[in-house]
């Protein structure tokens, strides 16, 4: 191999090595821009959320009015719901049931992604890469893959509006691929005015009525002081630690709240009473998993979008003494 030829091939890898990492940057630059736009811009629409062999087809109205979000998630199919979000005051109504669960807690997307950390801070964890431009309820879109640096998470791809950075499609895949659960808009209106008849929730009448209460663990350590998650995987720190009081029954829930930035884990803790059957093992809904098992007569219970095998060894891992 000549001088020429090495010298050559050597420019090829340099320049294919800097295209790359610029890919990558924009790939994190767009995603910062996801966040601002779920958040700050008005947006009407439907979407269909499938996973497994089920299809829900929903319709979403969020509105941003002096810094405060507003939202309005409606069912279309299956089962009457509704969910309607002032600010952080959020609103479950579940028409067959006839039940009402209100709870103020820090806002979450419908439709996004919800981050609590920084890309750059997330990017140890997750590679960024552009893969080639696509179309979303015939809207232009960037697509961006993210995938995780090991195997106890899940990878993503996004579809982001070319033009206001709204996410309109989002996949959840395996470690082998398989799509596990996706949420895509079919029909999207952005940037218009929302009059407010349109946040105002529909189903009335008699409901039984629940107030879920919470308060910060920190101030009210004796519950929590005997409780221990041994292992949680690398990159997930404990964001929220909550004990919380359902309105129907006076056992407190403890819940600790771990993210890696991108992905969620719940850990709830609960002493069972003699009129509670205990679960035990695993349970799922597309890409979210659950692990359940009893130590020191509490119900331990793991929930997160995170593979079931993480799921299980992060429950094998908490102690209640």
């Amino acid at each position: 191999m000549t001088k020429a030829v090495m010298h050559g091939l050597c420019l090829w890898s340099l320049l294919g090595m800097t295209w790359a990492a610029q890919a990558a940057a924009d790939a994190e630059t767009l995603v910062n821009q996801v966040t601002q736009a779920t958040k700050n811009l008005n947006y009407e629409g439907t979407f269909v959320y499938t996973h497994e062999t089920n299809i829900d087809a929903m319709l979403i109205v969020h509105k941003v009015e002096n810094s405060t979000e507003y939202e309005r998630l409606i069912s279309l199919s299956g089962p009457t719901r509704e969910v309607t979000r002032d600010g952080d005051r959020v609103t479950c109504v579940f028409g067959e049931d006839r039940y009402l669960m209100v709870e103020k807690r820090r806002p979450e997307d419908f439709i996004g992604l919800a981050l609590s950390e920084p890309v750059k801070k997330i990017s140890e964890y997750y590679s960024f890469k552009l893969l080639p431009d696509d179309r979303v309820a015939e809207r232009p879109t960037k697509v961006i893959r993210i995938t995780p640096v090991t195997a106890d998470r899940y990878s993503y791809q996004l579809w982001i509006d070319s033009i206001t950075n709204l996410l309109l499609k989002s996949t959840v895949l395996s470690n082998t691929g398989a799509v596990l659960e996706q949420v895509m808009f079919t029909a999207v209106e952005i940037g218009k005015p929302i009059d407010a008849t349109k946040l105002r929730a529909s189903l009335g009448g008699d409901f039984k009525s629940v107030t879920n209460t919470s308060s910060r663990a920190e101030t009210d350590h004796k519950s929590i002081e005997n409780l221990k998650v041994g292992w949680i995987p690398h990159g997930f720190a404990l964001k929220n630690s909550y004990v919380q009081r359902m309105a129907d029954s006076h056992i407190p829930v403890q819940h600790l709240v771990y993210s890696d930035g991108l992905a969620m884990v719940s850990v709830f803790v609960e002493a069972l009473t003699s009129g509670s059957p205990p679960l035990k093992g695993y349970s799922s809904m597309g890409a979210i998993n659950a692990f359940s098992r009893i130590n020191a007569r509490h119900q331990i219970t793991v929930v997160g979008e995170i593979p079931q095998t993480t799921v299980r060894k992060i429950a094998a891992s908490v102690v209640v003494q």
